[in-house]
């Protein structure tokens, strides 16, 4: 009986990451993206499923208010990874700082995923219990019955 629990639990977590993923390419997250890389589906102690990823994950889900800057060191790398590259003489440091400030000034846009996640990943859960509890019913019942 363990095993199929193990089993069942890597399929689902297998089709749950595969979901958020394709949910969160539909919202304008790239393929190549940390972000996307980032996302995993495990079980706690507990035993309850949760959605881990980058730390950033919401703040791209719900954007970025007006009014604090954030911190120009931490957009250097994603620059570079993005071939954006400083012109008219800028270093890296000044360009990043100038994003920074409009970050502060402008805030972002928010990609809104989390919602389209929640209930693809409800309607995934169900079907997959349904499914199992149903075979294992069956089982149960046959091997009363060979009884």
């Amino acid at each position: 009986m363990k095993s199929t629990i193990v089993k069942i639990n890597k399929a689902l977590l297998n089709d749950l990451k595969k979901a958020t993923q394709v949910i969160m390419k539909s919202h304008d997250i790239k393929s190549n993206a940390d972000l996307l890389k980032s996302v995993t589906w495990v079980v706690t102690k507990e035993g309850t499923l949760s959605l881990e990823a980058n730390d950033y994950f919401d703040v791209v889900n719900v954007g970025r208010k007006k009014g604090s800057m954030p911190p120009a060191q931490d957009l250097i790398p994603w620059l570079k990874k993005n071939a954006i590259s400083p012109r008219n003489g800028q270093s890296y440091n000044e360009l990043a700082f100038i994003i920074a400030n409009s970050i502060k000034k402008f805030g972002t846009k928010g990609k809104f995923y989390t919602e389209p996640i929640v209930d693809v990943s409800t309607d995934i859960i169900a079907e997959e219990l349904a499914t199992e509890i149903s075979e294992n019913i069956c089982n149960e019942l046959v091997a009363a019955l060979e009884n």
